[in-house]
């Protein structure tokens, strides 16, 4: 979900609403919920109770926690990406001085074409 200026659930729950192009009032005729409060919601005059934001999101078709910005999982899933990649960069530049050299183990037609049409061949790296 992109950033928001307002960043408050009551934002969250606006912007939502928008993108599916629902009024307010069928917003919270579809929750079951008080038009008197979804505005004071949105605008962050009043806290969203549990109750109001799981019939909220269930109208919305999307979890609570994206109303609510919890638990951040954009960020969570690029810092546990990191944690991944960032050994794999240190085993890369510790043989960036073994020269590598790829000799083809398997290759012609009989094999399973790529997406592209082209033949698969099969390497594997050799070092000098």
């Amino acid at each position: 979900m992109p950033s928001l200026h307002d960043d408050h659930t009551g934002a969250r729950i606006a912007h939502t609403r928008k993108v599916r192009r629902l009024t307010q009032r069928e917003l919270a005729d579809l929750a079951h919920v008080s038009y008197s409060t979804l505005t004071k919601v949105e605008q962050g005059v009043l806290p969203a109770s549990p109750s109001v934001l799981g019939a909220l999101a269930r109208s919305l078709s999307v979890p609570v926690t994206e109303l609510t910005g919890q638990p951040y999982l954009e960020e969570l899933r690029q810092d546990q990406l990191d944690g991944l990649i960032n050994p794999l960069r240190r085993r890369s530049t510790s043989t960036t001085s073994t020269s590598f050299s790829w000799r083809a183990v398997e290759c012609g037609a009989a094999g399973r074409a790529s997406r592209h049409g082209e033949p698969r061949c099969v390497t594997e790296p050799v070092t000098e």
